[in-house]
């Protein structure tokens, strides 16, 4: 009897495990976007966090955005037109028909679309004296992860997801500054009721969880947090630790920490 090899493991729990991608502060912030076309950009980027894989079919994405396929289409050509996402379809040589024919469809998510190398970066003349490091293309101006575990829960509503990969563009740094309500808005092209609408889906589901900061001993700003483990008990644990607020929250932070309409090219 042959002994059975064993091999190490090494997993990851919450909810990355199903993965995840990157998505650039760029484009989240690109007011040419719907916010269902950043839904569906995040949607591509959760399926790309490992390289060259496998993608779904047309009938699945439809059914894990809750979408019909105009409305799909409708958002979808807004990236193509904007270059952020690039397709092409395979051929290969059928034996039988004898024939060159066409087959999957090939997605490209694009690094260094044409919009973001016309726009001009702003150097700090503070570090020009110091070595840098630097993610080339919009990955240069921020990013974070999108998980795929949220872009597939039917639960949310394609707009709720919108805003996730927004929020989620500006976790990537770590503790950052996060934008006020009204450049939010600008940046989604919504209204605050509906900006509200979907993000209490967030909250409800708990993928998104508030803290109201407490500052000079009185309650000030918001922290937000992105749940990695939304439907485990120890983000009920965690939760309870913290000060809640109403679900619809105020969004901090100064004037000088906004992004001002007139820098969004």
């Amino acid at each position: 009897m042959v002994d059975k090899e064993f091999k190490d493991q090494l997993r990851i729990e919450g909810i990355l495990s199903k993965g995840f991608g990157h998505v650039a502060k760029f484009v989240s912030t690109d007011t040419d976007l719907t916010i269902e076309a950043l839904a569906i950009y995040g949607y591509f980027c959760s399926f790309a966090g490992g390289g060259n894989s496998a993608f779904p079919s047309r009938k699945k994405i439809l059914s894990d955005l809750n979408i019909s396929k105009d409305r799909y289409y409708n958002h979808y050509n807004l990236l193509l037109k904007e270059g952020y996402i690039t397709t092409e379809r395979e051929r290969y040589y059928h034996e039988e028909k004898k024939k060159w024919v066409l087959g999957n469809n090939i997605y490209t998510l694009i690094s260094n679309p044409k919009k973001f190398q016309e726009q001009a970066l702003k150097e700090n003349d503070d570090d020009k004296g110091h070595s840098r490091i630097r993610n080339s293309g919009m990955k240069s101006l921020g990013y974070g992860t999108v998980p795929k575990a949220v872009m597939l829960d039917r639960r949310l509503d394609i707009k709720a997801k919108g805003i996730y990969v927004y929020f989620c563009s500006f976790a990537g740094g770590g503790n950052s500054a996060f934008p006020k309500l009204k450049n939010i808005l600008y940046h989604l092209q919504i209204s605050e009721k509906t900006y509200y609408k979907y993000y209490n889906q967030l909250v409800k589901a708990n993928y998104i969880e508030v803290e109201q900061r407490q500052i000079n001993g009185r309650l000030g700003v918001n922290d937000y947090y992105l749940t990695e483990n939304p439907d485990e008990e120890i983000a009920k644990e965690i939760a309870k630790k913290r000060v809640k607020v109403d679900i619809k929250p105020i969004l901090p932070f100064s004037k000088n920490q906004d992004i001002q309409k007139q820098d969004i090219q």
